[in-house]
């Protein structure tokens, strides 16, 4: 009796627990070993490494240099896909609000629905009313380990059709934390592309190093020079005011946007912008704006991080 005390005793001794729980998979440690019991979920909370495997805290030193190398975050590049994570492959398409609804979270069906553009409306299903709450876990986490140090930010606008402007930044992370975490990211993207006024922009997320797809070669140049300082940079390519070939399908905008909006997402306010630069238009590959709308199998592929070094060791 006494032997089996001490053998059950052992998951009540901190630092022999913290070890043990270390060699579970991320999602079990996440969701499952908290609710064990309260001494659990207190050593899970207090443990720095095991926070740091649950990409809650940062790798030491908090470096402010951007890592060498990197681990993505394993259940973000799960929940996300695609429209935040397409790094596996050496050509990436621009996407629009409509990638929301290929999120593996999105309500079922949403993405093959058709209609009358802007005619339908959106309704928060229950499994979106759960992973929009403010205090969602995923929120909070880091990208990767270790964390971007910044979100490379570059944005062109059209001027007209031979001219465009293109602004670069480097965006903080928001204090307290010291490095990149997704609700940041996701709030960025989110309150650029689903907005009325702006809803015809494409995004991209760049991980690492530039795509070999750009519209031109200043922005190829300016994504590369970003993506010295840190390992991610989300682009932003605004059409001009007379572009009317998109609709979000039969989507009204305003309501995809409150649909996938987080609890208390302010919008991402973009500060420190270098002066945008007047460049003429020579496009490099036309077929970079092809609508991602038309791509369903491609798009609904599953991130391979192992195979291109980004995966959870």
């Amino acid at each position: 009796m006494e032997h089996a005390n001490d053998k059950y005793g052992v998951v009540f001794v901190a630092e022999l627990l913290e070890l043990i729980l270390l060699h579970l998979d991320m999602k079990t440690l996440l969701v499952s070993a908290s609710r064990v019991c309260r001494y659990w979920a207190t050593t899970i909370a207090g443990s720095p490494r095991i926070q740091q495997a649950l990409f809650f805290q940062p790798l030491p030193p908090a470096e402010t240099e951007r890592p060498e190398s990197f681990t993505l975050n394993p259940l973000l590049v799960e929940k996300f896909g695609r429209c935040f994570f397409d790094i596996d492959r050496k050509h990436t398409y621009l996407r629009r609000a409509d990638s929301f609804l290929r999120l593996p979270w999105a309500p079922e069906g949403a993405i093959a629905k058709q209609g009358t553009a802007g005619s339908l409306t959106l309704e928060k299903s229950k499994s979106l009313e759960s992973l929009t709450r403010g205090n969602s876990s995923w929120r909070r986490m880091l990208v990767s380990q270790p964390p971007p140090p910044s979100l490379g930010y570059l944005r062109l606008d059209v001027v007209d059709i031979w001219f465009h402007e293109v602004y670069t930044t480097q965006i903080n992370p928001r204090p307290p934390l010291k490095g990149l975490t997704m609700g940041q990211l996701y709030d960025m993207v989110h309150s650029t592309i689903c907005d009325r006024e702006n809803y015809t922009t494409w995004y991209r997320v760049s991980w690492d190093k530039a795509r070999e797809l750009h519209q031109m070669e200043v922005c190829k140049e300016k994504v590369s020079r970003l993506l010295e300082e840190t390992n991610v940079v989300v682009e932003f390519y605004r059409q001009g005011e007379d572009d009317h070939d998109y609709d979000c399908g039969p989507w009204d905008i305003i309501s995809v946007r409150e649909a996938f909006r987080s609890e208390g997402c302010a919008d991402s306010k973009i500060e420190g912008l270098t002066e945008g630069e007047l460049q003429e238009f020579q496009p490099l590959h036309l077929d970079v704006s092809t609508p991602i709308w038309y791509h369903t199998v491609e798009d609904d592929s599953t991130v391979d991080a192992e195979s291109c070094g980004y995966g959870y060791l």
